[in-house]
């Protein structure tokens, strides 16, 4: 069986939500990390101590800079029951 490969291209629909939250733990081999977060209206439920959500993080420099206790805030796309998060594009001025 071919191992899942978190860092490979894919194509979904892209979210518009961007819920806060608190980086439980990064597991940058796995491309994943784990966050107490903000409820996404109509798409994702809150997930508040003690509980934690598991997300896959696909952008490497995303995940390297992702640190138990920051908080944050993200995108966040779904793929199958997959939930990916992904940083905010800074937007440029005009």
């Amino acid at each position: 069986m071919a191992k899942y490969n978190a860092f490979a291209e894919v194509n979904d629909v892209v979210s518009q939500i961007h819920p806060g939250g608190e980086v439980v733990r990064a597991f940058p081999e796995e491309g994943a990390a784990k966050l107490y977060h903000e409820a996404a209206p109509g798409f994702l439920n809150a997930m508040q101590k003690p509980y934690t959500m598991e997300f896959l993080v696909i952008d490497k420099a995303f995940l390297s800079a992702l640190r138990a206790g920051l908080n944050i805030g993200a995108g966040v796309r779904k793929r199958g029951s997959d939930y990916i998060l992904e940083p905010i594009p800074k937007r440029t001025k005009r």
